[in-house]
């Protein structure tokens, strides 16, 4: 491979407690549910690392979406696999001979459609992550 880039898988999870908007075609708001969203990323990435250990990092992959109803964990729904990816600039700093303890900001996006035929799920969310690597 290329110096100073990783090869890597990506396994996420974005979860979202407030209330959900449903919307009809023309991306007007028709309801507003007590439920949470889960969005599940299963990617793959790549990372180039910068001089200082300053890095870049990118995933693409499958999205599925999960909806329960706040305090009913059996009422709710799902979504089919869908497309998704996250990116992310950050920092590492040495902890050791061979380790690497960082941090980073995200932005995460997925989109699917649900099973039940009702229409798409997309959701989005900005993070901050926390790296330990080893070299």
């Amino acid at each position: 491979m290329a110096p100073n880039l990783a090869l890597h898988l990506t396994i996420t999870q974005v979860q979202n407690f407030s209330d959900l908007e449903l919307k009809d075609e023309y991306e007007r708001t028709v309801a507003t549910t007590n439920q949470s969203e889960s969005l599940i990323l299963f990617g793959f990435g790549a990372t180039y690392y910068f001089l200082d250990n300053m890095f870049v990092t990118g995933s693409f992959g499958l999205s599925v979406f999960t909806i329960e109803e706040v305090g009913n964990s059996r009422a709710g729904g799902a979504s089919e696999a869908g497309i998704g990816f996250q990116v992310g600039v950050g920092k590492e700093w040495w902890a050791g001979d061979e380790w690497g303890m960082g941090a980073l900001g995200t932005l995460t996006y997925g989109s699917a459609d649900d099973k039940d035929d009702i229409g798409e799920m997309s959701a989005y969310a900005v993070g901050v992550k926390f790296t330990l690597t080893l070299n």
